[in-house]
């Protein structure tokens, strides 16, 4: 593998580059609906068949049978490049005309447990959000199966999120159910901007980097947060016992969950019923 870009900032699109017999290829992968338009061509078999027409609307067809199916499709479409244009970044690698070599369709099984006390969360009157660093179909996935996001249009990633000003964002950040693929920084943003528009808020933290996320929540709530042992390590000379990351967010939350055991107990679901009480 010469080089692999995840999607945010900067595309919608995941990217990796590898080298194959003194030829450079860039594997893109995305929401299937919007790397087929960037498609040219479709594989099949062992031919690359140009897509006129009649093949755009078979596609379309397939895609949407899929999204019915399953709560996400993603497409993986491939093209040979060269490192000039890879120092350029994924847009303009998928400028030089992709070719389609599949789909993928995502879902995302949890414990029935978690899907029925977030209908009770969200029929208290709750809203629930869900932000991921990743711009994944799999968080999107999850959060469908839940049913924190009901459709497409209630998803935001980081790139749409960047072209906004702050004040537009308070007055959409409400429609939002689903953030994807967010830094730290844009979070805090997004909470910013729903406790200015008059919204408490409740954050979820579980790694030591999201205390800086977790500290401008009305409420603060970390998982994991217990262990049943501690690794020693040597610092400066001193042996000394030293907890995971997630040992330090107890000192900074209000609410504290459990990972969930082999009773199904503690996990998401126990995160869900803390807001509830």
């Amino acid at each position: 593998m010469l080089i692999h870009v995840s999607a945010g900032r900067n595309s919608d699109f995941d990217m990796t580059a590898v080298e194959s017999n003194n030829k450079i290829y860039a594997y893109v992968k995305g929401k299937a609906s919007t790397l087929l338009e960037k498609c040219t061509k479709c594989r099949i078999g062992n031919n690359d068949e140009r897509i006129d027409t009649k093949l755009h609307i078979t596609l379309e067809s397939v895609i949407s049978e899929s999204e019915r199916a399953n709560n996400g499709v993603c497409a993986v479409a491939v093209v040979e490049t060269d490192i000039d244009t890879l120092s350029l970044g994924v847009d303009e690698v998928v400028k030089r005309g992709l070719t389609l070599i599949g789909f993928v369709a995502v879902n995302s099984p949890l414990y029935d447990s978690c899907a029925l006390t977030v209908d009770k969360v969200i029929g208290s009157g709750i809203k629930l959000i869900l932000t991921s660093p990743d711009a994944s179909l799999e968080d999107v996935a999850m959060a469908r199966t839940l049913g924190i996001c009901k459709s497409k249009h209630e998803v935001l990633t980081e790139r749409e999120l960047s072209a906004l000003t702050d004040e537009a964002l308070v007055s959409v950040a409400p429609d939002y159910s689903v953030y994807s693929g967010l830094s730290n920084a844009s979070v805090r943003r997004v909470m910013a901007a729903l406790k200015q528009g008059g919204h408490k808020v409740a954050y979820c933290a579980s790694a030591l980097e999201e205390i800086t996320v977790m500290d401008k929540a009305d409420i603060g709530i970390s998982q994991s947060a217990f262990f049943e042992k501690q690794t020693r390590t040597k610092k400066f000379g001193i042996d000394a016992a030293a907890n995971s990351d997630n040992d330090a967010l107890r000192y900074k939350s209000d609410v504290i969950i459990p990972s969930a055991d082999a009773k199904k107990e503690g996990g998401i679901s126990a995160i869900f019923k803390s807001i509830l009480t």
